[in-house]
């Protein structure tokens, strides 16, 4: 992430990531692969982190190998990102908005076709405005023995889609934890328990990264 400003090219690749992430309708689980010492790490690091940072909250995870898959996935979860509270609006500021908004629907009942479109997009802007100023965001306690349930605390205290990242996930192979047998066979398990039901997903997505040559084991 600290290298972003540095980051250049694969735009095509994070654009696509980006969208897909960002669509309610696209698979939850995204497997990214590619051949060894091609970027993958970069690309998500560097390339697509910066670019989910306003419309999402986003956890990249290591493999680690002393937790395995599940430990290291559970990191996402001990605590709630954050970003930078929005600065509070005056009261002066708050009645302009509402001022504003009010004329923007009276001129939307008069008018149609694309004109009619454009006022819309500017009364729904304003209304998301005011809606990001008036909330009021408790804090909960996330319960990280169910991370179904976690994940979608984390949303709802949010109010964004929460992605997470868990790269390198090949090491489960070649440098496997001997005191958990069925490391990735249980961290799938997990993953099947949390998008079971497609009424009740998260909201985010999960992106599995590893290299190529270990895509037919993974899939």
């Amino acid at each position: 992430y600290k290298e972003a400003a540095l980051f250049f090219g694969r735009g095509r690749y994070i654009r696509t990531l980006k969208s897909r992430l960002l669509d309610n309708f696209s698979a939850p689980v995204t497997l990214f692969y590619g051949q060894s010492g091609v970027g993958k790490s970069s690309l998500l690091d560097a390339g697509l982190l910066p670019r989910l940072d306003k419309e999402a909250e986003v956890s990249y995870l290591r493999r680690d190998h002393e937790k395995g898959l599940l430990g290291t996935f559970r990191q996402a979860f001990e605590s709630v990102p954050q970003k930078e509270a929005e600065p509070a609006l005056s009261e002066e500021e708050v009645l302009k908005l509402k001022e504003t908004l009010s004329q923007l629907q009276e001129t939307e009942s008069q008018l149609s076709g694309e004109p009619k479109v454009h006022i819309r997009l500017m009364i729904r802007d304003l209304e998301q405005q005011l809606s990001r100023y008036q909330q009021e965001i408790t804090p909960t306690e996330i319960d990280q023995a169910d991370f179904h349930k976690a994940w979608l605390q984390i949303e709802e205290q949010t109010k964004q889609p929460y992605i997470i990242i868990l790269d390198q996930v090949e090491e489960v192979f070649y440098r496997a934890n001997k005191e958990q047998n069925s490391e990735l066979e249980d961290f799938l398990g997990e993953m099947g328990n949390i998008f079971r039901d497609p009424q009740n997903r998260p909201k985010g997505k999960l992106i599995l990264s590893y290299r190529k040559e270990y895509h037919p084991e993974i899939l």
